[in-house]
């Protein structure tokens, strides 16, 4: 009978181990939509300064990531793309903090930036990058950085800011709901919203609370809410790392 040396048990034992850990990898996809209005600047730079951390806190799991912005009108829904083409950012890339980063510097105002469709900006980014965000039993989740309610628009999409708009008719807040609903029985994708938003017990001033953000996030579940103040930003942003770090 042939008869195996301890090295090689060993070497198979580690082989074993090796594979598990790979198989018990978390995967999970991240979309963030920032707005690009002027008044994000100092918000924008708070997610430089802090995606570090957030990211140390992801340490272990294999995420994608990538950008798209508020302005649904000039955009819709396209993901940021970085001066040397780059779209997306992994936990394999050399430099994962440092890519991200020079992504939120792609984040640019625009003529159209003033009125802000973040939901819309979602829904198109994920229905029109299937290989990205809807990976069969990959976790999705998509963090909103705003400062602002969410105007996306169904008919009359032009003039004057929607807030003092008469014209334009809102897309209902259902819409989006049932679409990130509908992922977790169509491919497996569950959904999880993260609105860092201005609501009612947030004591900064923001142009308008993101209710149909937070509407959203309560309705699709999973996620949670955290404030666009700069004094509380740090910590409400990390502690979106730590429930998806524990999803």
């Amino acid at each position: 009978m042939k008869r195996f040396n301890f090295q090689s048990i060993v070497t198979i034992m580690l082989f074993v181990i090796g594979l598990s850990a790979f198989a018990e990898t978390k995967k999970i996809n991240v979309l963030w939509v920032i707005d690009n209005g002027d008044s994000m600047a100092d918000q924008r730079q708070l997610i430089k300064d802090n995606i570090g951390a957030f990211l140390s806190t992801l340490k272990g799991m294999q995420y994608r990531m990538a950008v798209t912005t508020t302005d649904y009108i000039s955009q819709a829904g396209a993901l940021v793309q970085n001066s040397k083409g780059l779209t997306s950012v992994t936990s394999e890339n050399d430099n994962p903090s440092g890519d991200f980063s020079s992504l939120v510097d792609a984040v640019q105002l625009s003529p159209t930036s003033f009125w802000e469709q973040g939901l819309a900006s979602a829904f198109a980014a994920v229905k029109n990058n299937v290989d990205m965000f809807q990976q069969t039993n990959v976790p999705l989740m998509i963090i909103v950085v705003s400062d602002d309610d969410d105007w996306s628009c169904k008919a009359n999409c032009f003039g004057i800011e929607p807030e003092n708009n008469a014209t334009y008719t809102p897309e209902p807040v259902v819409t989006y709901i049932e679409y990130f609903r509908s992922l977790k029985k169509s491919r497996g994708v569950e959904v999880s919203v993260f609105p860092l938003v201005g609501y009612i017990e947030t004591a900064c001033i923001v142009g308008h609370r993101g209710t149909r953000y937070l509407e959203v996030q309560e309705s699709v579940g999973n996620g949670i809410r955290g404030a666009i103040c700069k004094d509380s930003f740090a910590k409400d942003l990390l502690s979106v790392a730590t429930q998806i770090a524990t999803h």
